[in-house]
């Protein structure tokens, strides 16, 4: 036997072994389809080396066919043809034309691995053939293309070469050309829309990972949150600051009051001839000496844009703003109202959790939101800048919750 025939067995034991070893991802839904076909047996099926290529030699035929997707890379193909030939066979049989009827069993395999709108593949299988009462059996080895129209609709592109395995019938190469439609039940899992926000992508959705749980919904999960049933902030470990002294409510002694840490969250004492001022409550921003001194930094504009900054939360896997975010919204904006001459670039980040281009997208539109925020406060437009960077620029290591919650994040700069 020669090396030719042993390309369509070496053909399909990869393509098996292949398929074996791939993960299921998302895959073609059931098409029935009609085609056109051509068959081209060469000038002459009794020479010892047939011409191909002549159209005007060319039987034409008619189609149908179904395929059934197995992964996103493979699907199965059967096809049942039917023409008029008084030339697939070599000897032996009455001349004149006559139904031939042909059936194949293919393996396609599609290029690329993802879902595109062009799909070249490559195919191989096993068919018959009935002509005049006589059987025979060929090996179909052929490449073509699938073009999604759309939704469910598919336009293809095929040609083979079919080697037969009978002296009687010749080789042939095959030509077809169709459209076909989706039928049954497609397996499509829809995700039910939040606006503003953007989507998990659906082969997210197609297998869920279990989400953390976050009880006070306050954007900090539970088993990295202290104190899990009450609202808090990422720099309190979840906990509340009702104070705004940087000391958690629980472990402050006077949490009503601002205080230092020295003392246990109490105020410091009073200047001679002065009494304390025990129902003013500071901002998250303190314009004070004290403030500064605590912090630890000048009164800089960057510095307090910054830390508002951390105060930034959303819904997870959204660019709705939390409630909690408010309140240092709205210190930044009276901060840039006092000084119109600065341009703040709006900054948003993500962790590695889902795609790069759906952290990307989600990532612009936290930063979005936040100016449109800062918009409605009266901040010029002009001098806000939001850009999205995904989890391209992260501050901490994303294998550990605790990292990927410091990824993710807002930061207001100054231009």
């Amino acid at each position: 036997m020669s090396i030719t025939k042993h390309i369509p067995f070496v053909f399909l034991l990869g393509c098996f072994a292949s398929l074996k070893s791939q993960q299921p991802v998302s895959k073609q839904p059931a098409t029935l389809g009609v085609d056109f076909i051509m068959n081209d047996y060469g000038r002459n099926a009794l020479a010892d080396k047939a011409k191909y290529g002549r159209l005007d030699k060319m039987i034409p035929g008619i189609a149908v066919h179904y395929t059934q997707g197995l992964s996103n890379r493979y699907s199965w193909n059967l096809m049942l043809s039917g023409s008029f030939s008084d030339s697939m066979v070599k000897a032996d049989l009455p001349a004149g034309k006559k139904l031939m009827i042909e059936g194949a069993l293919q393996l396609y395999r599609k290029f690329p691995d993802h879902p595109s709108r062009l799909e070249p593949f490559v195919s191989g299988g096993i068919g018959g053939v009935n002509y005049q009462n006589y059987y025979s059996v060929f090996v179909p080895v052929g490449t073509g293309l699938q073009w999604n129209v759309h939704n469910g609709i598919y336009a293809l592109f095929n040609a083979q070469y079919r080697f037969a395995t009978t002296p009687r019938f010749a080789n042939q190469l095959f030509y077809s050309i169709g459209i076909a439609g989706a039928v049954g039940h497609q397996n499509k899992k829809k995700i039910k829309s939040a606006a503003p926000g953007p989507q998990r992508p659906a082969f997210i959705a197609e297998n869920p990972e279990p989400q953390p749980v976050d009880s006070d919904h306050d954007g900090i999960v539970d088993i990295h949150d202290d104190c899990p049933d009450v609202p808090g902030f990422g720099p309190m470990r979840g906990c509340p600051d009702k104070d705004r002294d940087g000391i958690r409510d629980k472990d402050d002694q006077c949490p009503d009051v601002y205080g230092i840490a020295e003392l246990n969250g109490c105020p410091a004492a009073d200047p001679p001839g002065k009494e304390a001022d025990m129902e003013e409550k500071e901002p998250l921003i303190a314009s004070t000496a004290k403030e500064d001194n605590r912090l630890g930094m000048e009164d800089s504009l960057a510095n307090k844009l910054s830390y508002l900054a951390r105060h930034i939360l959303f819904e997870t896997n959204s660019s709705k703003l939390k409630s909690a975010s408010f309140t240092a919204l709205d210190e930044a904006a009276a901060i840039l109202r006092k000084t119109p001459h600065s341009s703040i670039q709006i900054e948003g980040h993500t962790d590695n959790q889902g795609s790069a281009f759906w952290n990307q997208t989600l990532s612009v539109k936290r930063a979005n939101e936040v100016k449109a925020y800062l918009v409605a406060k009266g901040i010029d437009k002009n001098k806000l800048n939001a850009a999205g960077y995904g989890f391209s620029r992260p501050i901490d290591n994303n294998n550990t919750e605790a990292g990927r919650s410091r990824n993710r994040r807002v930061e207001l700069k100054i231009q």
